[in-house]
């Protein structure tokens, strides 16, 4: 299966018990199908977290999604309402729609590895050939979080 460019993985996980998830920040969101047992599918896109949470397990419920690249941009509700009108029961046939509704820019993605690999805010965005303010600017209008955000991942 060959995976769009704005997805990083995609993945799978079973429950073997109630026990809660220890979900830790990593700067990137997800379409998520659960399929819990005695219950419909549900399907989410999951927020980008500014600090660790716990998801609640239960036992045998099956989990599959796609993980998108730090800082693509999506528009969730447009996803889970073409994802439900075209009915949809399983992951890999959201990849045309996925495809279509979330965008990785390159130079957001440019930015990201910038500030990820350089010494500090300031050095990133010497690096770019832009101000730090600027650099703080327009990563907030483009991915909602700043540069030390980023930085701290």
């Amino acid at each position: 299966m060959h995976l769009p460019s704005n997805i990083l993985e995609a993945w799978e996980y079973t429950s073997t018990d109630a026990s809660s998830t220890l979900v830790l920040p990593d700067g990137c969101r997800d379409l998520i199908l659960i399929h819990t047992p005695g219950q419909a599918p549900q399907w989410l896109v999951t927020t980008l977290a500014d600090a660790a949470y716990r998801v609640p397990g239960m036992a045998g419920a099956r989990y599959w999604g796609y993980r998108f690249q730090p800082g693509a941009w999506l528009h969730e509700s447009k996803l889970l309402q073409a994802i439900a009108q075209s009915g949809v029961q399983e992951i890999h046939e959201t990849l045309s729609l996925v495809d279509a509704l979330v965008q990785a820019d390159p130079l957001v993605t440019e930015a990201l590895h910038s500030v990820a690999h350089s010494a500090d805010v300031p050095s990133a965005a010497r690096s770019l050939g832009v101000s730090e303010r600027s650099l703080q600017r327009w990563l907030g209008s483009k991915t909602g979080r700043t540069p030390g955000y980023w930085r701290a991942l």
